[in-house]
């Protein structure tokens, strides 16, 4: 008998990686079909209530009965950030962001989004990495 296969039958068998903690994708139901949208095509996220809209890239905007609150807390938080009570942004689609005293940011789409007073110092923290004031 193989005493190596009795000693340690598990050992050729492949370890599984731990599932990500991060949302990659988002299954919703539209009309009828199943849309599966790819994070990284959401350029942000409205509050509606306890309602969210998740806005993609493509301009579509899809009505989810989740809130803001449940999203934050999945989505990749050095690609999304809250910027205001009611809005989640991708920082992939910023172009343009306000001063201190003019807080706003500005998306591809050319969409101006509010900036918090409170929220200002999470997207400096986050964007932190990539800013280089000349």
């Amino acid at each position: 008998m193989n005493s190596q296969l009795l000693a340690n039958p598990f050992a050729q068998a492949p370890l599984l990686a731990p599932p990500s903690e991060t949302l990659h994708r988002i299954v919703i139901s539209y009309g009828g079909r199943q849309i599966v949208i790819p994070t990284d095509q959401l350029t942000h996220l409205e509050a509606e209530g306890n309602y969210t809209f998740l806005c993609t890239r493509e301009g579509k905007r899809y009505l989810m009965s989740k809130t803001l609150k449940s999203y934050e807390a999945l989505l990749d938080e050095r690609c999304f950030v809250r910027v205001h009570k009611s809005t989640i942004v991708n920082i992939n689609y910023l172009t343009e962001m306000g001063t201190d005293s003019d807080r706003f940011i500005k998306l591809q789409s050319g969409k101006v989004i509010a900036v918090s007073r409170r929220k200002v110092k999470d997207l400096q923290l986050v964007l932190s990495p990539f800013m280089r004031i000349v």
